[in-house]
């Protein structure tokens, strides 16, 4: 299931996904009763997957996210940052109250982050920082020309002003 998430969703809907997956499995384990043992297996279990699943896309989003230039300090930025949260997660899980209730808001969060980043399925991969730039270049000369001919042919004139 999780290739044909990717394929068809794209790397940011599938993160979005996953991150909810795991938002979900977490916000409802904490206000889980502690007696229904089973239901709170299901529920770890859930987030465990939402987690392994964003955490596996993240390595195919951050490869066609970043040019090749600065791929490998982009991905070892990230990579550090996992591993910081899996050295502080059992201080987390010993120090704080309903310690889930906690993860589901960096799960929240993430949800949050991906929306503003940029979809890569189907794009062009970069070299350089500067073909990325020349590219948002443009796109922003295109957007203004279509812009500007919008205007043309509905009979706006801003010379008037």
């Amino acid at each position: 299931g999780f290739i044909v998430n990717v394929k068809f969703l794209g790397r940011k809907g599938s993160n979005i996904i996953f991150y909810a997956v795991a938002f979900a499995g977490c916000i409802a384990y904490a206000f889980c009763p502690k007696d229904e043992q089973a239901l709170s297996y299901v529920l770890l279990t859930v987030a465990k997957f939402g987690i392994s699943g964003a955490y596996n896309i993240i390595y195919i989003y951050c490869a066609e996210l970043f040019p090749t230039q600065v791929k490998g300090a982009a991905l070892g930025a990230i990579l550090l940052c996992s591993r910081f949260g899996s050295i502080i997660a059992p201080f987390v899980a010993k120090g704080l109250p309903n310690p889930l209730l906690w993860f589901s808001f960096a799960a929240a969060f993430n949800v949050g982050v991906a929306f503003f980043l940029p979809e890569t399925r189907g794009k062009p991969m970069f070299d350089t920082i500067q073909e990325i730039e020349d590219a948002n270049r443009r796109k922003s000369s295109q957007l203004s020309s279509k812009q500007a001919s919008i205007k043309y042919s509905i009979g706006v004139d801003n010379s008037s002003n």
